[in-house]
């Protein structure tokens, strides 16, 4: 064998060794570039909506502690969730404030009394008038009419009238008592037009003005003669303040307490998505410690109402709204929890089993379309490979674990794959891994 025969067989061995090497190399590199995936098969679940949250006991019988506008807060004693008894000092007002608005409402009252009384005469005068002047009207005319029925009277008893004459004073009668008649109704009438006055005198705004100020200037001598403080009048909770330290109240709400009663509810908030799986059907347990600081379990208390901020309170039925969440009321029966005392809510909504469930993590999004990833094979240049394959679906329903799909025929004893530890695409190429590894 020549020696060029020699060199072109070691360049063949060489370059058989290279091209072996180099798809060593590349097979390794691709190994290194794949996707790792996780991968779990279709399986029968429900799909559980269960509620698992807290809320506020609160009582069905709240008071009211109101005081007047313009007074200035001096001093609160009270929080919110404190227990107050009827003689407890709920908060205090700055005198100065206080005596300022005595002496404005004293000058409304004095205003509005002047006022009232003048109308009041004027009223009394004019109906005195009408009754006088209406009374003279009629004397007038009654006397007219009688002079007149004497004078037809005896002149018709003389042989000698004329026919014309007697036409005459027939007619003057007629006249006078058309007069009369028109003379009594004027005066009833003008009568009774100044009885109403006179009676809207009586009823006028500023009659009812004055009793409104009377009212208030006895709440606010009731304040000064305690000596510028407000109680609570009844045992209860402080359930909300609204007033606040050296600012004037601006209505007549200052604190709501909430007084101990047996008929108390549960308040708490629901996100809007859950909506369709609370209702006046279902079932709540509710559990916490109670007033005597043991930890009790209640179930099957039912709902009671269910509405949201933006829609008017109603006593039935669930309100479309705009709002995030819901505020479900449940009515508690023989549980013996303190009014303000925050205990546990739990509400299980589990479906009838689906076909063909996905852990959530397989499910993606684009926009309103929702799609999973399966494994595929397809053939490459360095033959069959595995690649992730998108596949549109359907969802049915889903919770923090599972979404079942509707068109979960197409998935039957597909891989989908539920774990990535890189962003992928359709044909990205992919290796599975189990967990363990």
């Amino acid at each position: 064998m020549n020696n060029n025969k020699k060199k072109a067989i070691k360049v063949f061995a060489v370059f058989i060794v290279l091209v072996i090497l180099a798809t060593v190399i590349s097979n390794i590199a691709s190994d290194f570039t794949k996707v790792k995936v996780m991968v779990q098969k279709t399986s029968r679940q429900s799909i559980n909506h269960n509620i698992d949250t807290e809320g506020m006991v609160i009582t069905e019988i709240n008071k009211l502690i109101t005081v007047p506008e313009d007074l200035l807060i001096e001093n609160i004693y009270v929080k919110e969730g404190q227990s107050v008894s009827s003689e407890d000092i709920l908060f205090s007002i700055e005198s100065g404030s206080l005596e300022k608005q005595i002496k404005k409402i004293q000058n409304l009252l004095n205003a509005s009394s002047t006022l009232a009384n003048a109308t009041l005469i004027r009223a009394q005068e004019d109906y005195n008038e009408a009754v006088s002047e209406g009374q003279d009207s009629v004397t007038e005319s009654l006397q007219a009419y009688n002079n007149a029925k004497k004078e037809y009277e005896n002149y018709k008893a003389d042989e000698n009238y004329e026919v014309s004459r007697l036409s005459e004073l027939e007619q003057a009668v007629e006249n006078t008592k058309v007069t009369y008649e028109s003379a009594v109704k004027n005066r009833k009438q003008s009568i009774k037009d100044a009885e109403r006055a006179l009676e809207d005198a009586k009823n006028s705004s500023e009659y009812n003005n004055i009793e409104e100020y009377k009212s208030k200037i006895d709440e606010l001598n009731k304040i000064m003669d305690n000596n510028c403080n407000i109680f609570s009048g009844n045992n209860g909770i402080v359930q909300e303040i609204l007033i606040k330290n050296g600012e004037s109240t601006l209505s007549n709400s200052a604190i709501i307490l909430a007084l101990d009663s047996d008929k108390k509810s549960v308040v708490f908030d629901v996100d809007k998505s859950m909506r369709d799986y609370v209702n006046k059907d279902s079932s709540v347990s509710v559990s916490g410690y109670n007033s005597e600081n043991e930890y009790c379990v209640y179930d099957n208390q039912q709902i009671y109402k269910i509405y949201n901020n933006s829609s008017s309170d109603s006593m039935d039925g669930v309100y479309e709204s705009d709002a995030n969440t819901n505020k479900v009321v449940v009515k508690l029966q023989n549980c013996n929890f303190s009014v303000l005392s925050t205990v546990n809510i739990k509400m299980e909504n589990n479906s009838e089993k689906y076909e063909y469930c996905v852990p959530v993590d397989a499910i993606m999004q684009d926009g309103d379309n929702y799609f999973v990833y399966i494994v595929s094979k397809k053939n490459g240049l360095l033959g069959e490979e595995t690649v992730a394959k998108h596949v549109d679906v359907e969802i049915a329903d889903k919770d923090s674990q599972y979404a079942a799909i509707k068109n979960g025929e197409i998935l039957y004893e597909e891989d989908i794959i539920c774990g990535i530890d890189k962003v992928i695409e359709d044909g990205t190429k992919i290796k599975i891994f189990d967990e363990k590894e």
